[in-house]
């Protein structure tokens, strides 16, 4: 069986220098191997290389690649692109802005601000992209610290899975991000199902069970992106995409480079939801004072 095994990686790994459906395309990196199934992105956050994967992973990377998956329809993409890989290679070529060498992102947990910024080759950062996010409430705040987004679901098909693992299409509003947390190897997972999206309320199956704001410390943990059209268009310019990769949340792309994300910690939400509370008892206080002194 070990034999079988050894057997079946050599040969995914000489077919493409036979020049037969590459495992990769040549401007991939070392991506981490794409296993399709509903554990909400775990196997996609492994950093390691297709060659040292197992020989079922490998076949199913090769398969992926022989059949590339065709975009669906999206009316974020600007016109005369087939798909966003076609805009971030227009971008690469110079097109539009390339001059910095890589982007990280920035939220804010006091004023609930996102600002996406570009980062310079002598380690200074110009802002690209701000808007208003809505983040985690007080029983499931967004956490605090550093992670990582390494590929993004930029298409309408993109998914949300349920408790029960059911498919709820149209929440996400066309974009998904899953937040990575990384050790100090490099090594990546997953961090408690949390991503940034889109947010489409109407598409949930009891909408009144949720806040449907995009501001504020409402969602239940995740970061809610206002317009996720702008946000995407503005970070695939800035970072560029590998080729298009489908599984069972959709279609996705890697990016060419991985993005930090710093969350500030959440003690600008305590601060704020005492804020809110003072402003309510002076505000008490003062109507209490008008009715007894007039």
């Amino acid at each position: 069986m070990v034999g079988r095994t050894r057997s079946l990686i050599m040969l995914l790994a000489i077919l493409p220098l036979m020049g037969v459906c590459p495992l990769r395309a040549a401007s991939d990196e070392a991506k981490p191997v794409t296993i399709p199934a509903k554990a909400q992105d775990s196997s996609i956050a492994k950093g390691a290389s297709p060659a040292l994967g197992s020989a079922m992973a490998l076949g199913r990377e090769f398969i992926s690649a022989c059949h590339s998956p065709e975009a669906p329809p999206d009316p974020c993409l600007p016109g005369l692109y087939r798909d966003w890989r076609e805009l971030s290679i227009h971008n690469r070529e110079g097109f539009t802005e390339t001059r910095f060498k890589g982007a990280r992102i920035v939220i804010d947990h006091k004023t609930f601000q996102l600002v996406l910024q570009g980062v310079l080759s002598d380690g200074s950062v110009e802002d690209v992209y701000e808007t208003h996010v809505a983040l985690g409430d007080a029983e499931t705040p967004t956490p605090g610290g550093s992670f990582v987004i390494n590929h993004i679901y930029c298409y309408p098909d993109v998914v949300f899975f349920d408790s029960s693992q059911e498919k709820i299409p149209a929440l996400y509003k066309g974009f998904f991000a899953p937040l990575l947390a990384c050790d100090e190897h490099g090594n990546c997972e997953r961090f408690r199902e949390l991503g940034m999206h889109g947010f489409e309320p109407s598409a949930y199956p009891q909408p009144d069970r949720i806040r449907p704001e995009t501001f504020g410390a409402v969602s239940g943990g995740c970061i809610r992106l206002p317009d996720p059209c702008q946000f995407k268009t503005a970070l695939i310019r800035l970072v560029g995409l590998g080729p298009l990769r489908k599984n069972d949340r959709g279609c996705y792309h890697w990016l060419n480079k991985p993005v930090e994300v710093r969350i500030s910690e959440d003690d600008g939400i305590l601060a704020s939801i005492l804020d809110g509370g003072l402003l309510q008892v002076r505000r008490g206080l003062r109507t209490l004072m008008g009715i007894f002194m007039p």
